[in-house]
């Protein structure tokens, strides 16, 4: 312990071997003096583990990005070919629709050609709304994952004070 060492009055905040007497007791110091130097290897490991932690937190979330960002765009390819499709066989139906006025195309032909251009105003329709959808879904996503960065790196934070503990200072002027 510090006082092992004839440092008494000094209390250091994170446990550890101590590896140097950077001063002597009856030496003059300032609050921000270091007068011990602390390790504890396990500690050391445990920031450099919390470091690592907060590099891939922030590895993905530009990951998600990207991934989010094709997603949105294969829907809006998706949406695009179904809203083409929806196009093309509400034309056919109006067409079949004035074929059969004149007689030249079979009742069952328009029905089916309005079924499909129905089919595909409803699938457009689902579209659409999976779009607007997955807005909000890119930002709760991303909101999750800048609070797991926000939370690795408090912890970052922590470990990073405590290994700063590890050097013992004085805490007030004096000898």
């Amino acid at each position: 312990t510090i006082s092992d060492w004839g440092v008494s009055g000094y209390a250091a905040t994170t446990s550890g071997r101590v590896e140097r007497i950077v001063l002597r007791p009856g030496t003059r110091v300032t609050a921000e003096r270091v007068i011990l130097e602390l390790s504890n290897p396990v500690l050391e490991q445990e920031a450099q583990d919390a470091m690592l932690k907060l590099t891939a937190a922030e590895a993905g979330i530009v990951s998600l990005r990207v991934q989010l960002d094709d997603e949105r765009l294969q829907q809006r390819a998706a949406a695009a070919t179904i809203e083409a499709d929806h196009k093309k066989a509400a034309l056919q139906a109006d067409i079949n629709r004035q074929l059969a006025a004149q007689h030249l195309v079979p009742e069952f032909t328009l029905h089916q050609s309005q079924l499909d251009a129905d089919q595909l105003k409803v699938r457009h329709d689902i579209a659409q709304q999976q779009i607007a959808h997955s807005a909000e879904s890119v930002q709760a996503r991303m909101a999750e994952r800048q609070a797991q960065i926000a939370q690795a790196r408090a912890f970052l934070e922590l470990k990073q004070r405590e290994v700063a503990a590890l050097y013992v200072r004085a805490g007030v002027s004096g000898i």
